[in-house]
């Protein structure tokens, strides 16, 4: 069993009525449940930079694959920025045998 974690840094310009970012997790190309996390913001020519994910337990394999995914909800510019800082980032902690 692994403590996975994730955080990805959403950066929003809403163009028309509301704009959101999605990410999840998916092990192998198939969603993880519980590891959606979603921010938003509502208003035509508003900004928003915030840091949303979500830590949850998993089981893996070997070769097991893990990718971070986002998709954009609405009208607007929307990114999923990735720096020095540490604010975007997937790790996994093994904290049992199953």
């Amino acid at each position: 069993m692994w403590e996975v974690s994730y955080h990805a840094l959403h950066a929003l310009a809403a163009a028309g009525p509301y704009l959101y970012v999605h990410t999840a997790l998916f092990k192998n190309g198939v969603l993880i449940p519980g590891s959606e996390a979603q921010s938003g913001v509502g208003g035509v020519n508003v900004t928003l930079r915030v840091t949303a994910g979500q830590t949850l337990l998993q089981t893996f394999a070997a070769g097991d694959v893990v990718t971070l995914h986002a998709y954009r909800i609405g009208t607007g510019d929307a990114f999923i920025e990735s720096g020095g800082d540490g604010r975007t980032g997937v790790t996994a902690h093994w904290v049992s045998a199953v």
